[in-house]
């Protein structure tokens, strides 16, 4: 609830400590815009423009922000996810896009939004990445930190016949992905997400999510290549499969390693190594992932 004006604060000092809580959803294209204008100030690479001329803002993702005089002075986004736990399928909440403008910082706005935010969660469990220098903002809130773990293992081959592939910029072939996740098996059961080709989206839209192999129709295979080595973005199919054998018409050149962006606990059997990621900055609230895992890279918000 937001503090009363009074007659003993005067007017230009009190107009800050009243902003006034807006709920930006989908179907708002002019707050949306707004929105994406004022991330963009405050975070230059992200561009939330193309996602949303994509159509790509759904019904699971909102934008809670303080405005005053028509000006966002602050912001957290919300995304609702089926946020998978040891097997479990639950309803979760992420949140992204934590700002303030910097003209703004020391007011107090990102406490004020932030316990709105909680409200808003009906007591869901939460999670977050942070960025490194707030690592001590959000225990404040409830949260802690959790460990997350890098995956990777020895794996020489070759290449082989390349396997079809897809362009992220394209919007048909987005569409196509998002359908294929909409019914896809989770990234991990140990700890993960399903139905996040929204999120997904966002990644492509900013040039971040990798190359796209079509196996087939249900199968997709995100990566990226460099010195020898695999980077295995995600996985998207309806059952898991053996990603071993389909990895040589993945590659273009040798590979000596390979990597993971999320737990591959249904999608490899050879013998991998794991060690904590230390840049991680994953909080919690409420729940408690399992150890060791990876949420899956491109579900993060």
């Amino acid at each position: 609830k937001m503090p009363t004006r009074t007659s003993a604060v005067p007017a230009k000092a009190a107009r800050y400590d009243m902003p006034r809580q807006i709920l930006i959803q989908a179907g708002q294209p002019e707050l949306q815009l707004r929105y994406a204008d004022f991330v963009r100030s405050v975070f230059p690479s992200a561009d939330f423009v193309p996602w949303i001329a994509g159509g790509h803002w759904d019904e699971r993702y909102r934008a809670l922000v303080l405005e005053d005089a028509g000006r966002i002075l602050a912001s957290v986004g919300i995304t609702r996810m089926a946020l998978v736990l040891d097997g479990s399928t639950l309803e979760a909440w992420q949140w992204g896009a934590v700002a303030t403008a910097p003209s703004m910082r020391g007011r107090g706005l990102s406490r004020q939004l932030l316990e709105a935010a909680i409200e808003c969660s009906d007591a869901a469990p939460l999670l977050l990445f942070a960025n490194p220098g707030v690592r001590d903002f959000y225990p404040r809130f409830g949260f802690r930190p959790a460990t997350q773990w890098r995956y990777h293992g020895r794996c020489v081959l070759q290449p082989a016949a390349p396997a079809p592939r897809r362009d992220p910029q394209s919007a048909s072939d987005r569409q196509a992905l998002i359908a294929a996740m909409a019914k896809a098996w989770p990234s991990s059961r140990r700890f993960g997400a399903r139905d996040y080709g929204a999120l997904l989206a966002w990644y492509a839209t900013q040039g971040w999510s990798g190359r796209w192999h079509a196996l087939d129709g249900e199968r997709w295979v995100l990566t990226e290549q460099s010195e020898r080595r695999l980077r295995i973005l995600d996985v998207i199919a309806s059952q898991p499969f053996d990603l071993r054998e389909a990895l040589p018409s993945l590659i273009d050149a040798p590979i000596e390693q390979v990597t993971f962006e999320f737990t591959p606990d249904d999608w490899w059997s050879d013998a991998l190594s794991c060690e904590c990621d230390d840049e991680a900055d994953l909080y919690v609230r409420g729940f408690d992932p399992a150890e060791p895992s990876r949420y899956p890279l491109l579900a993060r918000t």
